[in-house]
């Protein structure tokens, strides 16, 4: 039996578990909807990455609970 221990290991205090609608036209414009755990409106303004061909695309997002 081999034990691996990873309590030192941690990630971010959020997940996201689904976004919709899951494609959209490659014009972009398309509004999405993120879901997951642990989002909290005081972690301030949202912004999502989008990575793509031609590099990152930042999008400022709106927090609703």
């Amino acid at each position: 039996m081999w034990m691996l221990p990873v309590g030192s290991i941690t990630g971010p205090p959020y997940a996201i578990e689904s976004i919709k609608p899951k494609v959209g036209p490659l014009t972009g414009k398309t509004k999405l909807s993120i879901y997951g755990a642990g989002f909290k409106e005081s972690y301030g303004q949202i912004t999502v990455r989008f990575f793509g061909g031609k590099g990152p695309i930042d999008a400022v997002g709106v927090f609703k609970d």
